[in-house]
């Protein structure tokens, strides 16, 4: 079997161009999370979960989605969210509909430092 890593098989391969393309891409976005993890002093998973709470409906907003959405364990979900919650990014609160789920809200402190997180990623269009 061919590896997509090969060039001499990616130049015949039109599938393993594409392939080995986003595998270089998601190596970008992991060098840009870092950068901003310089200037924020957050992980770049922490970064993920502010950005997701920041564009995502409030349905969303809570551990077990923010686990499926990084594929990650619950217990990472809830370590990243106790530090971010220390930091003052965001705050737990109590579903009004079901006391049971914990959803996760920004607070204005992470309202106000997202926008410039979300970014990042930008000068990437200039490529496309």
């Amino acid at each position: 079997m061919n590896s997509i890593f090969d060039p001499s098989f990616q130049n015949s391969d039109i599938a393993s161009k594409i392939v080995f393309a986003l595998e270089r891409l998601s190596q970008v976005f992991k060098v840009k999370l870092w950068g901003e993890n310089k200037k924020h002093g957050l992980s770049p998973l922490q970064i993920q979960i502010l950005l997701f709470l920041h564009f995502q409906v409030d349905e969303r907003k809570n551990v077990s989605q923010l686990a499926l959405e990084f594929n990650v364990t619950k217990a990472t979900i809830s370590e990243a969210v106790r530090i971010l919650e220390k930091k003052g990014y965001l705050v737990k609160k109590r579903n009004p509909d079901d006391a049971r789920n914990i959803m996760l809200q920004l607070t204005p402190a992470g309202k106000e430092t997202v926008p410039e997180m979300s970014l990042f990623a930008n000068e990437l269009r200039q490529c496309v």
